[in-house]
């Protein structure tokens, strides 16, 4: 069976949400510096200028790909790109100059696009787009802050620049740092996510029935419908 796209069903809530979304991630790498005294303005400046560059940089690459594959410029995908440029570059923001920021974003916005679109031909259930937007960027964001970290911007930061960026120079210790604790993540994640969906599994816990699905959660579920107007036609 083809998978099918679960639209949008609020294009302005979405684009709102996005950029909410995109205000906070600015507060949250910002205030990582805990103020702004003894020159840590600069940082937060820099932080803040990395946020902005590689979030706006995915969304525009999202923009120009929907364009040259599919004619269209489509708008989920220039939002969840955004949102991926964002967490690619929270690793990196304080250490990273701003043309890294600038790669940082193409490259989060392409491994979106791809593992989205890869997700769907493997006929895995994403429907937020979960490991697209945060768990793929997100490691491509730590090796990222493991090849661009400058000497300057570690040393400013953290006093010392004992290791920085493979390309800056730095040689791979920080890269095989990066890759230690990615691989840690994975490891952690999988002993207690997979004992967890194999339980609700095993008890029928992981997903409804068929006929509960097609007749929406908000029925049988919740006690009435979320979208009154939206009526389900069923091709057979």
């Amino acid at each position: 069976m083809k998978p099918q796209t679960i639209a949008g069903h609020n294009a302005p809530l979405i684009a709102l949400g996005d950029f909410i979304l995109w205000f906070g991630w600015l507060s949250f790498n910002t205030g990582s510096t805990l103020g702004l005294t003894d020159g840590r303005y600069r940082i937060a400046g820099l932080i803040a200028a990395n946020t902005v560059l590689s979030s706006s940089t995915a969304c525009c690459t999202a923009l120009i790909m929907g364009r040259l594959i599919n004619k269209q410029y489509i708008m989920e995908d220039c939002f969840n790109s955004l949102l991926a440029g964002a967490v690619a570059i929270t690793p990196a923001c304080a250490v990273i100059d701003t043309w890294a920021a600038f790669i940082t974003g193409i490259v989060a916005a392409l491994l979106f696009l791809l593992c989205s679109r890869a997700l769907l031909m493997f006929h895995i259930d994403d429907p937020l787009d979960a490991v697209s937007v945060h768990f793929i960027p997100g490691m491509w964001g730590l090796i990222s802050l493991a090849l661009f970290a400058t000497p300057d911007n570690v040393r400013t930061l953290y006093g010392r620049a004992d290791a920085y960026g493979l390309f800056l120079g730095g040689g791979a210790e920080q890269l095989g740092i990066q890759l230690v604790g990615i691989f840690s993540l994975l490891i952690w994640l999988c002993l207690w996510a997979v004992p967890m969906f194999c339980m609700f599994r095993y008890f029928k816990m992981l997903r409804v029935d068929h006929d509960t699905e097609v007749a929406g959660l908000d029925n049988t579920k919740h006690g009435g419908s979320a979208y009154p107007d939206f009526h389900l036609t069923v091709i057979t």
